[in-house]
């Protein structure tokens, strides 16, 4: 991974082994990302017949090395969200500008961020710049770079902070009911217990296993917002004030100029479907209201409310 080798290749996977991460690489060439999410692109990326007879992992030092030569792009920002509240809204438009590279919810990312035993810090920092340095490789002139977490990203912040201590940072919140109403409707991998460790929102197994859903649910957004509430120096959208938020507080906090031609663009994007691009988007499309004094209510007053109020606050101080 050095030299004309390394020309087109990209960092797409993450595994642990003895304490150290593993990646796995694929030739991209004349690919963009153009999936609502990385993991879409992915998939159409590694059926391409070369992909599918060479493929290559590497250790962690060759990654560094790597970054090391080739660093790619810093990242103009990063998007952190409570889910079902406009964030792939948020980057459908930013990927919508030919001079973005723009990744959403990469799960190497994900998987560097959770190793499955403690590791040094230091090493977990170096190797957190790499992948993510490796994944900024510009291959069409772009001059930008976003990424957009997972949702429980959120509780890494400061692990990501101190990897990257001058990338702006956004949060993206929506009123708690409104979530809570998609996510029992469909729940998102953090809301089922046998998807996403419930260890990691403070959730014992056994006492999640047990869990009534909208109660579930609730803590697990409650400490979402928690790390957010705590965190003072992202800047805070909420959802409806999408989309012209994307106009007035993204770009301005990523560093990015607007031309006729990127709002056009950007607007296009911002009028499909962010999940079904082929889609016009509605908010019909929401799920219904959870009812007015029922479980999914009691949870999010218990659980929700004053952390949702206290992002509210903060955000119409600023």
């Amino acid at each position: 991974m050095s030299g004309a080798s390394a020309e087109g290749w990209m960092p797409i996977g993450v595994s642990w082994r003895d304490g150290a991460p593993e990646i796995d690489w694929c030739l991209l060439r004349d690919e963009r990302f153009t999936e609502p999410f990385f993991e879409d692109s992915v998939r159409r990326f590694v059926t391409r017949p070369f992909n599918k007879v060479f493929r290559r992992r590497t250790d962690a030092a060759t990654l560094e090395a790597w970054a090391a030569s080739r660093p790619g792009l810093m990242p103009n920002g990063f998007i952190f969200h409570m889910s079902r509240c406009g964030s792939t809204l948020v980057t459908r438009m930013l990927a919508a500008r030919r001079d973005n590279i723009v990744l959403s919810e990469s799960a190497a990312i994900d998987t560097m961020l959770r190793p499955p035993v403690p590791v040094p810090e230091e090493k977990h920092v170096a190797w957190l710049r790499a992948l993510i340095g490796g994944m900024g490789q510009p291959r069409f002139g772009e001059r930008h770079y976003v990424i957009k977490l997972d949702c429980w990203h959120v509780l890494f912040l400061p692990l990501i902070a101190r990897a990257f201590p001058n990338v702006p940072r956004v949060f993206l919140y929506r009123e708690p009911r409104e979530v809570l109403a998609s996510h029992l409707r469909q729940r998102g991998i953090q809301t089922v217990p046998q998807l996403l460790d419930p260890h990691l929102f403070g959730i014992d197994m056994t006492e999640a296993m047990t869990m009534p859903p909208p109660e579930y649910c609730a803590r697990v957004l409650r400490r979402i917002l928690e790390a957010a509430t705590g965190e003072q120096s992202e800047s805070l959208v909420n959802y409806r004030d999408l989309p012209e938020a994307v106009f007035g507080c993204v770009l301005p906090r990523f560093g990015m100029s607007l031309t006729a031609e990127t709002r056009t663009a950007m607007v296009g994007a911002s009028g499909s479907h962010s999940k079904k691009p082929g889609d016009r988007f509605s908010r019909a499309d929401d799920a219904a209201p959870i009812p007015p004094n029922g479980p999914g209510d009691a949870a999010v007053a218990a659980h929700l409310d004053a952390p949702y109020q206290a992002l509210e606050r903060r955000r119409l101080r600023t």
